[in-house]
């Protein structure tokens, strides 16, 4: 696609691999031209923009039955627990963001930003007398630029 082209594609997915990883959630991509201003700028700049968002995603890897109910979801970790053995991660929110300013006649920038925002869970499921568990939430805002390297 070049940079004329807009899009949006969103969706609920289920993946299963070899009955051995579960993927289910709620996903979203985007692509679109935006007017940002970034820190330290007096003006605006138009931008390339990708988008990646997620939510309600829930992984499992492991053996035993992870859609137990055959919803087209993973199971909760309850059900995880009575039916399989493994690792379940749980994604509550995901926003992923790629921006690179539109060339200006031949003068392509070197600069590129990149922002994530996410949030969620992991345990170990199914294994009698060991309990694993955890959240983590991560906010990662950069900018870079080739040339300056």
């Amino acid at each position: 696609l070049d940079n004329t082209v807009e899009f949006r594609v969103a969706g609920s997915v289920f993946v299963a691999i070899e009955n051995f990883v579960y993927v289910s959630g709620s996903v979203a991509l985007q692509r679109k031209e935006l007017f940002v201003k970034t820190v330290g700028a007096t003006a605006t700049t138009k931008m390339s923009v990708l988008t990646i968002g997620a939510s309600d995603v829930r992984a499992f890897v492991g053996i035993g039955d992870a859609d137990s109910n055959n919803d087209g979801a993973v199971d909760d970790n309850a059900t995880l627990a009575q039916n399989a053995i493994g690792v379940v991660v749980g994604i509550d929110d995901l926003a992923i963001v790629l921006a690179k300013p539109v060339p200006v006649g031949t003068v392509v920038s070197t600069k590129s930003y990149f922002a994530l925002s996410a949030s969620g869970s992991a345990a170990l499921i199914g294994v009698d007398g060991v309990q694993i568990s955890g959240r983590v939430a991560i906010s990662i805002n950069k900018g870079a630029d080739s040339a300056a390297a």
